[in-house]
């Protein structure tokens, strides 16, 4: 199984709508949360967006922690693992 690249970015998407467009709009705005930066963002975006529903649900999968809920506490050192986001603290 593939590492998720952003780790400390959790989405529940269980029970929500299935829109792509919606689901997609969960990440961004959990992408921003997390201050993932705006290059990573639109990175995510470019790279959902470049195929079908199945594909962006596997873009999901691989960027985000995807069905956690996002109001759980994480722990700070899944920010600190993520190597793109400790990049951009520098």
């Amino acid at each position: 199984m593939q590492d998720v690249r952003h780790p400390h970015v959790r989405v529940k998407l269980i029970g929500e709508d299935g829109n792509v467009f919606f689901i997609l709009g969960r990440v961004s705005q959990a992408m921003i949360r997390e201050q993932v930066s705006d290059a990573e963002q639109k990175a995510f975006m470019a790279e959902a967006m470049s195929n079908d529903y199945d594909h962006a649900l596997r873009v999901v999968d691989q960027w985000v922690t995807a069905d956690s809920d996002p109001e759980d506490s994480w722990n700070h050192s899944e920010r600190i693992d993520c190597d793109v986001c400790a990049e951009g603290d520098e």
